[in-house]
């Protein structure tokens, strides 16, 4: 993690402190000196960042979820029981 990215690599515009009255710094050290010592700054994206990573992550979600299904399909085709039930058991996305 860069000082002005996240884990997500999105950029990050500003970072916050955890407080009741939250400060907002525009660099992470800056911010850090703010915070307990047990405590990180938050890293605040821009909005359409933060929902565009999430749309290429759901979209990779989906891409395995497809994969597990047909990994699923060629078990229960070759009759490895154990197998399908395993990868019934694994999947990427919550249930709904």
């Amino acid at each position: 993690m860069t000082p002005d990215t996240d884990r997500d690599s999105v950029p990050v515009v500003a970072w916050m402190t955890h407080h009741d009255e939250p400060m907002m710094f525009p660099t992470q050290a800056e911010c850090a000196k703010y915070c307990d010592d047990d405590e990180e700054p938050i890293g605040l994206v821009h909005q359409s960042d933060h929902l565009a990573a999430l749309a290429s992550l759901t979209q990779r979600c989906e891409a395995a979820e497809r994969l597990l299904d047909e990994a699923q399909t060629h078990a229960y085709a070759e009759g490895r029981r154990d197998e399908r039930e395993e990868l019934n058991a694994t999947s990427p996305l919550p249930d709904a």
